[in-house]
């Protein structure tokens, strides 16, 4: 079998193919167009190429493999990849080499690659993005003309900007200067408002989407996001995993006995993590009852580690519904209840995306930080059913209570009966601390 390496990019793309005992068959460098591609590689036998993620990847992919070949589809952020490639010199001939090379030895990691579902949706959530941002920059430029003669906008929602921008006593000339300005934004209003609808429709139809949108302050557009860059929930091993992916834990630069952890990595999907960000900052500002819990817990993160550390706390642990009143349901009535509600909490489960079948629940343990009431920000399934298993709550390791006597503070050392003359140590005069109960009996 042969193996390819093709650095694909926007205009031509450099081709190196290896022979079975590794040595260089072709290095070619081609249009990156279908009819190029088959008629260099459609005619060879079946080989294993590899690509970079990028965005012509898919469809080189595809094209690639409507002609036999088995192609892989790397994660470019994968170093061993690229541990035969020199740093000083870096031309797509030695790119493609190296990719071959890689083929070769097995030295890859292979990206996911989104369903054609998921991919539609990306686009639909890009355009919308881009009109959104369009409609905020024209927006600020009305701002800044109206500013300049003196009156303001008053504040509100974007959709209703051009009412209150004609509300407004202006001269003639400075209307005739932002018109092409307001009637842009009537028509972004329209477009944004048809993609919104979009997006409703789709959230309705699809189940996964409307489960999403159940958790408070998600959605269509947050819902739509979160599930286009998830894509299958199965490929995450846990909830960890999935924040790592979506740039939402710290970053670390440890050695040895020292750790030191700093921002967010804020990799992955920008767009994601920023309406999850959004979400949280909604929640928090909010009053809802429901919620209390969950902004209870994040101004207690707040007050103690500061209020974007607790936003981003709250990104990564949106809430779940409540579930019902343990005196009406009981024990068992909880577990039945975990096991039916699985499919909607799949947010956040250990195993993302399996649906058990209804039955006596496993162990189930929920992690509710700070909240005293039965609430669910996380939980998770153990995997192997336990019979008769119990409900348990995890709370906060608490410090222990101080007891009185030199037992209480560990650092203190007992004196030695007839070690020292009086109360003096071997130092100076010096005096050994005392007990607290000698030091209440002092204070008395």
């Amino acid at each position: 079998m042969e193996y390819i390496g093709i650095d694909v990019h926007k205009r031509d793309s450099q081709v190196c193919i290896l022979g079975e005992s590794g040595e260089v068959v072709l290095e070619q460098r081609v249009r990156t167009q279908r009819e190029r591609l088959g008629e260099l590689l459609s005619k060879r036998s079946k080989a294993r190429m590899l690509l970079e993620a990028s965005t012509e990847s898919e469809w080189v992919a595809r094209c690639l493999e409507e002609m036999g070949h088995e192609v892989v589809v790397a994660d470019p952020n994968f170093a061993p990849m690229y541990a035969t490639r020199s740093r000083r010199v870096k031309t797509d001939k030695r790119d493609a080499r190296t990719l071959a090379e890689a083929c070769k030895l097995g030295a890859y990691r292979p990206a996911h690659r989104t369903s054609d579902e998921q991919r539609h949706m990306r686009a639909q959530l890009a355009v919308r993005e881009a009109l959104v941002r369009t409609r905020t920059r024209s927006i600020s430029q009305v701002r800044a003309l109206v500013r300049r003669e003196g009156p303001r906008v008053a504040d509100g929602e974007a959709e209703s900007f051009v009412k209150r921008v004609e509300a407004l006593a202006l001269p003639g000339r400075l209307k005739a200067e932002m018109a092409p300005l307001l009637s842009l934004l009537l028509h972004l209003n329209e477009q944004i408002a048809f993609l919104d609808g979009m997006l409703e429709r789709l959230a309705r139809r699809d189940e996964q989407l409307a489960r999403l949108c159940t958790v408070p302050h998600v959605g269509p557009v947050t819902a739509c996001a979160f599930a286009s860059a998830v894509d299958d929930p199965k490929r995450f091993s846990g909830p960890h995993q999935l924040e790592a992916y979506l740039g939402l834990v710290p970053s670390e630069r440890s050695s040895g006995e020292k750790q030191h952890r700093g921002r967010i990595t804020k990799t992955g999907n920008s767009r994601v993590r920023c309406l999850l960000i959004q979400a949280a900052l909604s929640l928090l500002r909010g009053s809802k009852p429901e919620t209390a819990h969950l902004r209870e817990w994040a101004e207690k993160i707040a007050a103690r580690r500061g209020k974007k550390i607790a936003v981003v706390a709250l990104a990564r642990r949106p809430a779940q519904p409540r579930p019902p009143s343990l005196a009406r349901r009981g024990t068992g009535g909880v577990q039945q209840w975990c096991w039916e509600q699985q499919p909607l909490l799949w947010l956040s489960t250990t195993r993302f995306g399996e649906a058990p079948a209804p039955g006596p629940a496993s162990q189930a343990v929920w992690a509710v930080p700070g909240a005293p009431e039965w609430s669910a920000p996380r939980w998770a399934l153990s995997r192997t059913p336990t019979p008769g298993a119990c409900l348990h709550t995890r709370h906060r390791r608490r410090r222990p209570k101080r007891t009185s006597g030199a037992a209480a503070r560990p650092h203190v050392r007992p004196a030695k009966a007839g070690a020292f003359s009086g109360s003096q140590s071997r130092r100076g005069n010096r005096q050994e601390p005392r007990s607290l109960d000698s030091r209440e009996e002092r204070n008395r």
